[in-house]
C-alpha cells in the first residue's frame, strides 16, 4: 500500500518517516541590515566572483564586495555561506552567524547554509541552536552521511539521553532501509529489532523504530504484526503529532488488508486529522469509504488526495499496483473520470 511504496522510493527518512527528536527551534535575533540599501546590484554570479577574487589580496574588500552581492535579486545561498566563512577567517564569528541567520531567512530549505550554521553555532557555544541547525539539515538531506555524521557527533557528545538513543538507533535504521529498498525484508526486521534494544526507554524514539516495523510488516503482508507494532508505539507517551500521523496512515494501510474498511476509515481520519497535507491519507480514506458505499465520501476523498499531490508521489503505473482498491474504484465511471483526468501527463 501507500506507506509501503512510499517507503521503498527512498533510504532515508522522508517527512512521514523522519525519526529525530524536534530541535529547539532556531531563532533569529532581530539585526540591522547587512548591507546598505542603496547598494545596487544587477547580476550574482558576476558579483560573487568578482567579490571572491577579492579575498586573498585584501579580506576587507572581499567583505564589503560580498555584502554588495546579497543585495543581487537572484542572490543564492552560496554568497551568504562564502561571506560567513570569510568573516569567520577574519575571527569575526558573531558576524558570521548574522550572515548565516540572515541567509536562512531567504532560503529556509538549504541545507549547506544550516550545516554552516550548526559549525557557526557550535564554535559559539550554543549547543542546542547548533544541535537545532544539524537536524534541520539532515531532515533535508537525510543521505548525505557527512550532514548525519556532524549530527551524530554533536548528539552523541551533548545531547540529552533521548537524543543520545536517537543517535545511537539511526545508523541501524538507515541499514534497515538500505535492506528495505534491496527488498531484504527479514534483514530489516534484524537491523530495526536490534534498534528497538537499543532505544532504551524513550517512548519517540521506541515509536520511530516500530513505526518502521510496522511498515516492513506491511510490505510482506503480514498487516497482525504491522498493527501490533503500531498498536504498541502508540502506548508511548509525548508522540509528536507527525509520528501519531504516520502510524495511523500504517493502521489504515492494514485495517484495508485485513478489508476492516470502518477502522480503516476511522485510522484515515485519524491520519488527516494529524496532517491534513499528506495525500495518502485522503487516498485511504476513499478506499475505505467506497468500500463502505460512501461514494461521495469517497470521491471527496480521491480528489482531495489528488489535490495534496497523490501523482507526484505515485506514477499513475504504482497507482495502479496498489491493486484491489483502486481496480473497484476504476468500475464506476466517476471514479475512472477523476483518475484519469489527475494522471493524463504523467505516466
Amino acid at each position: 500500500m501507500l506507506a509501503a511504496l512510499t517507503a521503498c522510493a527512498s533510504s532515508s527518512p522522508s517527512p512521514r518517516t523522519a525519526s529525530a527528536p524536534p530541535p529547539p527551534s532556531i531563532r533569529s535575533e532581530p539585526q540591522a541590515p547587512l548591507v546598505a540599501q542603496e547598494t545596487v546590484c544587477s547580476s550574482a554570479l558576476p558579483c560573487l566572483r568578482d567579490g571572491a577574487a577579492l579575498i586573498d589580496a585584501s579580506p576587507d574588500e572581499g567583505i564589503h564586495a560580498l555584502r554588495g552581492c546579497l543585495r543581487c535579486p537572484d542572490v543564492s545561498s552560496a554568497t551568504y555561506r562564502l561571506l560567513a566563512d570569510v568573516l569567520r577567517g577574519e575571527g569575526r564569528h558573531e558576524e558570521a552567524r548574522r550572515v548565516l541567520l540572515e541567509g536562512r531567512q531567504s532560503f529556509p530549505r538549504s541545507p549547506d547554509l544550516l550545516v554552516a550554521l550548526g559549525r557557526a553555532e557550535r564554535r559559539l557555544g550554543r549547543v542546542e541552536a547548533a544541535i537545532a541547525a544539524f537536524g534541520e539539515a539532515h531532515r533535508l538531506r537525510p543521505q548525505d552521511e557527512l550532514v548525519e555524521s556532524e549530527y551524530q557527533r554533536i548528539l552523541a557528545r551533548h545531547g540529552s539521553p533521548e537524543q543520545r538513543s536517537e543517535a545511537a538507533v539511526r545508523p541501524l535504521i538507515r541499514e534497515a532501509s538500505g535492506r528495505f529498498q534491496l527488498e531484504d525484508f527479514e534483514g530489516a526486521l534484524e537491523a530495526l529489532n536490534l534498534a528497538l534494544v537499543r532505544a532504551g526507554p524513550h517512548p519517540r524514539v521506541r515509536a520511530d523504530v516500530l513505526h518502521r516495523m510496522a511498515v516492513v510488516e506491511l510490505s510482506r503482508g503480514r498487516s497482525g504484526r504491522a498493527l501490533a507494532s503500531s498498536a504498541e508505539a502508540l502506548e508511548g507517551e509525548g508522540l509528536r503529532s507527525d509520528q501519531r500521523a504516520d502510524l495511523a496512515l500504517v493502521r489504515s494501510e492494514a485495517f484495508l488488508m485485513e478489508e476492516r474498511f470502518r477502522e480503516a476509515r476511522s485510522a484515515s481520519l485519524r491520519c488527516i486529522q494529524l496532517r491534513p497535507e499528506d495525500p495518502r491519507g485522503q487516498a485511504n480514506l476513499a478506499f475505505a469509504s467506497h468500500r463502505l458505499g460512501r461514494k461521495e465520501e469517497a470521491l471527496s476523498a480521491l480528489q482531495a488526495a489528488i489535490e495534496a499531490g497523490l501523482p507526484r508521489l505515485l506514477t499513475r503505473r504504482q497507482f495502479m499496483a496498489l491493486g484491489e482498491p483502486v481496480e473497484r474504484m476504476l468500475e464506476d465511471a466517476d471514479f475512472a473520470t477523476v483518475i484519469d483526468l489527475a494522471w493524463q501527463r504523467r505516466p
